[in-house]
């Protein structure tokens, strides 16, 4: 039996999850391997809990033969139809990789799959007000002033670097 360890960040489940005894055995087994190997013991409780979720999902099967298409049917269809996460997606296969390793079977084919990927969140700049506001909030007035040159003139880091003061007119507002 293994629970979600508490700081893994998977999806928390109440129960832990019951295997039949010849699939405990296997993974009592993976355990003493990977602590054997110098995981830590919070990767080897993760690992337990991802190993027994696939074995819980495929328990009519002898996972000692379960097939390479099974193993790509869990990460590449159960696992985004259960909602799970993308770090927990991530985490199943490198997860399951191991495991495979551990059960000397060949691996070659889980080096194919893609990796899910979480969204690129684009930056949304905040509206002119709100800049504003937080370059006046500023105390110090050398970092007001350098914020409110890049913010009111879009100047490049290198540009800005290279400035002279004989470059600013500050009472035109000139830059050079």
């Amino acid at each position: 039996r293994f629970f979600v360890p508490e700081k893994s960040g998977l999806k928390k489940s109440k129960e832990p999850i019951q295997l039949p005894a010849r699939n405990q055995r296997i993974l009592e087994s993976f355990k003493k391997y990977l602590l054997d190997n110098k995981y830590k013991s919070g990767s080897v409780e993760t690992y337990c809990y991802v190993v027994s979720h696939f074995m819980a999902h495929y328990e009519k099967f002898d996972i000692r033969r379960i097939s390479n298409e099974k193993v790509l049917e869990f990460l590449n269809q159960h696992l985004p139809e259960k909602n799970y996460s993308i770090s927990y997606q991530n985490q199943a296969y490198s997860t399951l990789k191991a495991f495979l390793k551990y059960m000397g079977k060949c691996i070659r084919f889980i080096e194919l799959r893609n990796r899910p990927k979480s969204p690129k969140k684009e930056k949304q700049p905040g509206n002119k007000n709100q800049i504003l506001k937080m370059i006046f909030n500023i105390a110090n007035l050398k970092h007001r002033f350098v914020l409110a040159l890049f913010y009111e003139t879009a100047i490049r880091k290198n540009e800005f670097l290279s400035l002279k003061v004989e470059d600013l007119n500050l009472g035109s507002r000139y830059l050079r």
